[in-house]
């Protein structure tokens, strides 16, 4: 006879958040304890870095209308 009292219980949920959270875990662990982790750190601050001052001198051109080139100049002074 079936036990109408018995909730089924689902951990589908529960296994695939464990899954993702030990995938998680372990890319931060790349990120911060080893060598190739702190390589790409370094690249991702440089490129932020670049973007940010490619983005500052297109909003000084935008405001002024002084050629990139001149501004990029100014961009990279305020940034450094």
């Amino acid at each position: 006879m079936k036990n109408i009292l018995r909730k089924k219980s689902n951990k589908r949920l529960t296994i695939g958040a464990a899954v993702a959270g030990i995938a998680v875990a372990g890319g931060l662990a790349w990120l911060f304890f080893t060598k190739g982790g702190a390589r790409a750190q370094a690249n991702w601050k440089a490129s932020l870095k670049n973007s940010g001052k490619d983005f500052a001198a297109g909003l000084i051109t935008e405001q002024t209308g002084v050629p990139k080139d001149i501004t990029r100049a100014a961009a990279d002074a305020m940034i450094d």
